[in-house]
């Protein structure tokens, strides 16, 4: 049993003689206000001895009706306002205990239209300047709740994509070194009929042409097989800029293209691809397969790996 009430009418407390007393509005200048507050139903207003206004329990009678009533009051405003309502004991008398916290949709108002805040103990109208304040933290809020959830899919897209980018890497480099191996053997061929062309002067341009062609059919054959790797470059590069973060990727890149090129290039044809002609159209090719490199970085590796070759021919 609770024997007074002590606190006095004020910030977020009001008292109500009757359910008859209790208004929309109320149950709103509540909600709109900071500190949300509490009615009570079955108190009469009166003042001590000092001139300070207290709560005089006189009861209320308690009943499913009454209490629904209180609910659809709340539930009336737009948006709803949430309360809870208890039944108390105090003096031997029921009363009805309104529990309103400050509101998370703010702002709210009545059915009809009519905005409040709780203010000194009374209830009053919404300024235009404290309902846009309202209406932008509101918003801002629904923002910030809406960029945490984006974010936290995008964080695990990039997580999933991370996986998949380091599976598909591994893959491919194991398929350029099974390459690599056939474009040694390949190229070795292509070695041997060089060496035969010499023996015969009369038939070296022709058989030239026969090389220039085999070499291109190989790299075009190389361009198809990694058709996979630009669209990882593509994915991966847009996810790192977007973000701002860095990623060895383009190392990766790095060590690909000059393994490709040290697999095609040897002793015995190193000589050839030091001439501008052929050199450019390899070059060109390499920029297809890799474009998020630039030409002439592709270009510099290409020459790197001819000069080395021809250094080991000597």
């Amino acid at each position: 049993m609770v024997s007074t009430i002590i606190k006095e009418e004020g910030l977020d407390v009001e008292y109500k003689l009757h359910i008859k007393g209790l208004d929309s509005e109320d149950l709103v200048a509540f909600a709109n206000s900071e500190q949300g507050g509490v009615i009570y139903i079955g108190v009469q207003e009166e003042r001590d001895i000092d001139g300070k206004q207290k709560g005089k329990v006189v009861g209320h009678k308690i009943s499913d009706g009454f209490k629904l009533t209180i609910l659809d009051k709340a539930q009336s405003c737009i948006p709803p306002v949430n309360i809870t309502v208890e039944t108390l004991e105090m003096d031997g008398k029921d009363i009805y205990k309104i529990n309103i916290p400050s509101g998370i949709y703010k702002p709210y108002c009545t059915k009809s239209g009519t905005y409040k805040v709780r203010g000194d103990g009374q209830n009053h109208a919404l300024t235009p300047n404290q309902l846009l304040s309202m209406f932008m933290e509101n918003e801002r809020e629904k923002f910030i709740e809406r960029f945490k959830e984006a974010t936290t899919e995008l964080e695990d897209v990039m997580s999933h994509l991370k996986v998949e980018v380091t599976k598909q890497t591994s893959i491919i480099v194991e398929d350029i070194k099974e390459m690599g191996v056939e474009l040694k053997h390949q190229m070795e061929l292509v070695g041997d009929t060089a060496d035969n062309v010499e023996m015969n002067a009369s038939s070296i341009e022709s058989t030239v042409e026969e090389i220039d062609s085999t070499t291109t059919d190989i790299w075009h054959y190389l361009k198809r097989s990694l058709f996979q790797i630009p669209k990882l470059d593509s994915k991966i590069n847009d996810l790192m800029d977007k973000f701002e973060v860095s990623d060895t990727f383009e190392v990766q890149q790095y060590v690909l293209i000059r393994e490709v090129i040290n697999n095609f290039i040897t002793p015995s044809n190193a000589k050839r691809y030091s001439d501008a002609r052929y050199a450019k159209k390899q070059v060109d090719l390499l920029k297809d397969i890799f474009p998020s490199f630039h030409r002439d970085e592709i270009k510099k590796i290409f020459m790197e790996v001819v000069t080395e070759k021809t250094r080991s021919n000597f």
